[in-house]
């Protein structure tokens, strides 16, 4: 209360008061590592399926 001069004081503790945080914290760490690891699995099979195909055409002329 600014006009009496008057302040409060709360102590709460840290999990208290950033345990949601810390728990979409690591829901979202989770999730982006679970997409990444897809996408890297993705990639993979795309990069195999799109370098066998240049390989066949590289190995066309010579036969």
């Amino acid at each position: 209360m600014p006009d009496y001069g008057w302040g409060i004081i709360a102590e709460i503790d840290v999990e208290e008061g950033f345990g949601a945080l810390y728990q979409l914290r690591d829901y979202l760490m989770f999730v982006f590592g679970a997409v990444a690891v897809g996408v890297i699995i993705i990639a993979f099979f795309l990069g195999e399926k799109i370098s066998a195909r240049i390989q066949h055409i590289t190995e066309l002329p010579k036969k």
